[in-house]
């Protein structure tokens, strides 16, 4: 007899870490520490089949929690599948996440009136959400193409020759003379962790795009960093023109299965053009030499941020913004 699915409201107690690691669809935004910084409610699931636990799902919930919402912290969220079990063929393990996924939506929109998340790029099989409701012209998906950018770093451990560097060969012309002339003009970057500095820099950045928050927002930002860097999660990166003036910083994220850009800000006094590219460009080399073999940019779903991480060489990776029900056809 065919095992019966189960999805119940689950928390983040000890053992959500041992789990979210073993998941393939694993980043650090399903991290532990992650989510508990996450001030809205979550609504946290766990999939059972059987008594065999096969699935979580990560949602942001509103005040209400009728509606699963988007949230400016998490880039990925939604299910994250269990490990293959019992020697699953290919086949096998496509045949269950699929039945999962068809299970999840269907719970999921039974329990809210609408649900949105960014599902993870290594979750490609999205047919599950095109074929809910499929024939009818209300109460369907919304499925929207959104693109990161994944960077091979792993041939960066071992040398600094840039010439025996995949990445650096495959960047874009503009990007390897900003890091030729970083290299010319003796731009440092180390290791870091002034992380008031940072929010300082982060708010001159924003605020300079018209960008005001509030206060809150950057106490929490901080707080997140520092947890994130005190239980060795995140790695910050800081470049520094010839004078030890700071220019730019970079955070990470870092879980079992690559590095994530989380955050980057520049020093508004400080008109290093090459300090934007050092600090990624140096950060990649400390992190390859941590045995990390490839960083997620997080994001090119804009046409400046776009060209500026895609410049680095790496792959366009997509993955799936997910809204139910679907406005446009109800």
């Amino acid at each position: 007899m065919a095992k019966t699915l189960s999805l119940l409201p689950c928390e983040l107690d000890d053992k959500w870490d041992d789990y979210i690691n073993s998941s393939p669809d694993l980043s650090i935004y399903s991290n532990k520490i992650f989510l508990e910084n996450i001030k809205e409610k979550l609504g946290l699931y766990a999939c059972y089949k059987g008594k065999e636990l096969r699935a979580v799902v990560i949602l942001v919930e509103d005040e209400n929690s009728k509606n699963a919402i988007l949230n400016d912290y998490l880039i990925y969220s939604g299910i994250c599948f269990g490990p293959p079990t019992n020697n699953q063929t290919r086949s096998q393990q496509l045949s269950e996440r699929h039945e999962i996924t068809v299970f999840i939506i269907k719970e999921l929109a039974n329990i809210y009136d609408s649900f949105k998340f960014r599902l993870s790029p290594s979750v490609k099989d999205i047919r599950p959400f095109q074929w809910h409701n499929y024939g009818m012209s209300s109460n369907r998906c919304l499925i929207d193409v959104r693109y990161t950018s994944y960077v091979n770093i792993s041939d960066m451990k071992d040398t600094n020759s840039l010439d025996s560097i995949n990445t650096y060969k495959n960047s874009s012309n503009s990007r390897r003379q900003q890091i030729r002339y970083a290299i010319r003009d003796k731009i440092k970057t180390k290791i870091y962790n002034d992380i008031e500095m940072f929010i300082d820099f982060y708010r001159s950045n924003l605020t300079r795009q018209s960008v005001i928050l509030d206060p809150s927002f950057y106490t929490n930002l901080a707080t997140l960093i520092d947890r994130l860097m005190s239980n060795n999660k995140a790695k910050m990166y800081l470049s520094s023109n010839t004078l030890g003036e700071p220019s730019s910083i970079a955070i990470f994220g870092i879980d079992k299965l690559r590095a994530h850009y989380l955050y980057g800000a520049s020093n508004p006094e400080l008109k290093l053009v090459t300090g934007g590219t050092a600090v990624l460009w140096d950060g990649f080399y400390d992190l390859a030499r941590q045995g990390i073999k490839e960083v997620d940019l997080e994001g090119v779903n804009s046409p400046k941020r776009g060209w500026f991480k895609l410049s680095f060489g790496g792959s366009l990776v997509p993955y799936y913004s997910i809204e139910y029900p679907n406005k446009t056809l109800s």
